[in-house]
């Protein structure tokens, strides 16, 4: 048997969410397993968020050049020594080391998926205000006092949102 607790904290003033999950994995009448995460988003609006907007394009435009040094470096270690059979050529291929070859992918594919994960926390990013203000603004819109719908409702509505933020947790974790 199985039991999860989750407990959502919001800070209107600082922006700041935080989700307590709290399970617990019965094994028997008296032993059981508790398992704690804590997760923190803030709300990245305003200047905050061009700043960091900011930081990711640099990112993507230096983890680019990066990159396009890579692909010369190989180049160059490809096509480096002049071939005295051929005076016509200016280069004979030759087989780098190992070592460089080794080096060389390992740095492709370091900077591509640096990129990679700029690239997708952009949209991410863009998307967060928007996403932030429809779940707060949700919540505080629920009417908990009104007589006109039942408190199922209200509930059903309550945990819509709360459904909101888990998924924007998992997004968010799996983009860590």
């Amino acid at each position: 048997e199985k039991v999860k607790v989750m407990l959502i904290f919001f800070s209107p003033r600082s922006g700041i969410t935080s989700l307590l999950v709290i399970t617990a994995e019965f094994m028997g009448n008296i032993e059981a397993r508790v398992t704690t995460k804590l997760d923190h988003f803030s709300i990245l609006e305003g200047d905050d968020l061009n700043y960091c907007l900011g930081v990711l394009s640099a990112c993507i435009v230096l983890i680019s050049c990066m990159f396009i040094d890579c692909l010369q470096q190989i180049y160059d270690a490809l096509r480096r020594h002049p071939d005295p059979d051929y005076p016509d050529r200016e280069w004979k291929r030759v087989r780098p080391p190992l070592s460089f070859i080794f080096r060389a992918s390992l740095d492709l594919l370091v900077t591509a998926l640096t990129w990679y994960y700029c690239a997708i926390m952009i949209p991410q990013l863009n998307h967060s205000p928007e996403e932030s203000k429809e779940i707060v603004s949700g919540i505080r819109g629920i009417d908990w006092a009104s007589t006109d719908r039942s408190l199922h409702v209200k509930q059903d509505e309550f945990f819509s949102y709360v459904t909101k933020v888990l998924k924007t947790d998992e997004e968010a974790s799996a983009t860590r």
